[in-house]
């Protein structure tokens, strides 16, 4: 007995592999499977995990966000409280001049005259 070689068996065993299947049989056994029920549970469980997971990120990202804008809000409370004083010194400055002005100070009336022709109004404390 001889033994058959390996390209030889190779292409004996494809050819029986590759022969074409009966066509009622393959139908045959289509037509008798019990159709496949699906349970909604696990899509529904996926899009709830990733709404609930969505929703803990943005809330997580509002949080840290709040406390950043808290912390610029407080450091710009200096510079705020600062250009606060700066403005009272320059209104107590204009208002200075224009009482100068109204006293009859040439220099006096030709700021105020400057001022006025700039948009800048001068309230005079009294």
């Amino acid at each position: 007995m001889t033994m058959p070689s390996i390209a030889e068996e190779g292409t004996d065993l494809s050819e029986r592999l590759i022969q074409p299947v009966a066509r009622d049989a393959v139908s045959h056994s289509r037509r008798h499977t019990n159709p496949v029920e699906y349970s909604i549970f696990a899509p529904l469980m996926l899009l709830s995990t990733a709404l609930v997971v969505w929703f803990a990120f943005q809330t997580v990202q509002l949080v840290r966000e709040r406390g950043e804008l808290a912390t610029i809000t407080g450091n710009q409370e200096t510079s705020v409280a600062e250009a606060a004083k700066v403005r009272q010194a320059l209104d107590a400055l204009a208002s200075s001049t224009k009482r100068l002005a109204d006293e009859g100070n040439a220099n006096a009336q030709l700021i105020v005259q400057e001022l006025q022709k700039r948009g800048v109004t001068i309230n005079v404390e009294k």
